[in-house]
C-alpha cells in the first residue's frame, strides 16, 4: 500500500495508490511504503532511480544501520504495540533534498494513525518547502513517543514476574524461561535503540546529505537525546530482572531450609517416640526372656511394679522431649 503526502505551492496534497508526482523545486513529497507489493516497489525504483538492493535485504537486518550517505539510506526497526502486545517492523529510509521514502514491511492500525498524525503535524505546523528533514523528525518523534508505551508494556511484565517471585508458593508460579525471554528482549531492544542513535547523530551533525535548518537539527537533538533515556530504562529494566531472578532464588533457598527444619522437626519428634516405645518394649522382652530367676518374677506385686516403672520413665522422656521441644 502506497501513501503519500506532497506539499507544493504551499498546499499539502494527502493521496494513496501510485498517483503521486515527482516533486519539483521547491516542493515536498513523503511515499510512505506500507507492506508494500513488487509491482509498488519497482514503480518507486523506477521513478527514482533507486537501488533495488537496500529494498531486498532491510528485513534482515539485526539493528538499525545505515546504507548510503547519499542519498541517505538506513534501516531503523521500530517498536510499537498491537492489541496489547509489543510488535515491531522494519523501517526503510531514503532521503533527498526534497524527498523522503519510508518502506515498512509491515501495514497495521498503528501506521495508518502515524500517517494522520504526521499529516496533521504538517499542516498544523506549516513546514515550509525544502525542509525535508521536519517530516522525518515528526516521522521520528511519532516513533519515539511509541518506544514509551512499548516500555510502560515491559515494565507491566516485569511487575507481574516481581510480583509472582516474591509470593511464589501461590497460585502462580514464576516461569523462569520467561524472565529469560524478557531480559532477551530488552537486550536485543537495547542494541536496536543505541543503533538508532548512531544515525540521528549522523543526521543532526550535518554529515549527511539531508538539508537542515537550525531548528530542526535542535529537534533531532532532542530526539537523539530521548534515545538516550529510553536506553537508560531499558538497562534499568534488565536489572531489574537481574533482581528477580535473585529475590526468586533466595525465596527457593528460604523455602528448602523451611522444608528442611520442618523435616529436622518431624524426625526429632519420630525419634523421641521411637525412644519412649522403646523403653518399655526392652522391658517387656527382658521378662520374656527364658531364666529361672529374673527380679520380681516371685513378686505378687512384681507386674504392678513394673508397669509403674515403664509409666514413670515414659513420663520422665515425655517431659525431657518437650522440655527440648522436641515433641
Amino acid at each position: 500500500m502506497i501513501r503519500y503526502i506532497h506539499i507544493l505551492n504551499g498546499q499539502i496534497k494527502k493521496g494513496s495508490g501510485a498517483g503521486y508526482q515527482k516533486p519539483k523545486k521547491n516542493e515536498l513529497l513523503w511515499i510512505f511504503l506500507l507492506e508494500p507489493s513488487s509491482e509498488e516497489l519497482n514503480k518507486a525504483i523506477r521513478d527514482f532511480s533507486l537501488e533495488k538492493r537496500p529494498f531486498e535485504r532491510f528485513t534482515k537486518e539485526n539493528h538499525s544501520m545505515r546504507y548510503s550517505m547519499d542519498p541517505f539510506e538506513f534501516v531503523i526497526i521500530d517498536y510499537f504495540l498491537e492489541n496489547g502486545k509489543i510488535g515491531y517492523a522494519y523501517l526503510l529510509f531514503i532521503i533527498r533534498e526534497n524527498l523522503l521514502i519510508v518502506t515498512s514491511n509491515k501495514n497495521n492500525r498503528f501506521y495508518e494513525e502515524l500517517f494522520e498524525n504526521i499529516t496533521e503535524h504538517i499542516e498544523k505546523n506549516r513546514i515550509p518547502p525544502r525542509n525535508i528533514g521536519r517530516i522525518l523528525h515528526a516521522f521520528l518523534q511519532e516513533d519515539i513517543e511509541e518506544n514509551y508505551d512499548v516500555l510502560d508494556k515491559m515494565a507491566e511484565a516485569i511487575s507481574g514476574v516481581e510480583e509472582r517471585a516474591a509470593n511464589f508458593q501461590g497460585a502462580q508460579a514464576v516461569d523462569v524461561q520467561e524472565i529469560i525471554r524478557l531480559k532477551r528482549k530488552l537486550f536485543v531492544m537495547g542494541r536496536r535503540f543505541w543503533a538508532s542513535t548512531k544515525i540521528i547523530f549522523l543526521l543532526k551533525a550535518g554529515f549527511t546529505n539531508v538539508k537542515l535548518d537550525e531548528e530542526t537539527s535542535k529537534l533531532l537533538v532532542d530526539v537523539h537525546d530521548t534515545f538516550l533515556h529510553q536506553m537508560d530504562i531499558v538497562a534499568g529494566q534488565k536489572e531489574m530482572l537481574t533482581d528477580v531472578m535473585n529475590v526468586y532464588a533466595t525465596s527457593i533457598s528460604n523455602k528448602l531450609a523451611l522444608t528442611s527444619n520442618e523435616l529436622n522437626q518431624t524426625m526429632k519428634k519420630m525419634s523421641a517416640f521411637a525412644l519412649i516405645l522403646l523403653i518399655p518394649t526392652l522391658i517387656s522382652s527382658i521378662y520374656g526372656m527364658n531364666f529361672q530367676n529374673i527380679p520380681l518374677t516371685q513378686s505378687k506385686y512384681g507386674l504392678h511394679i513394673v508397669i509403674a516403672a515403664m509409666g514413670l520413665i515414659i513420663i520422665f522422656l515425655l517431659y525431657a522431649f518437650r522440655k527440648k521441644a522436641w515433641i
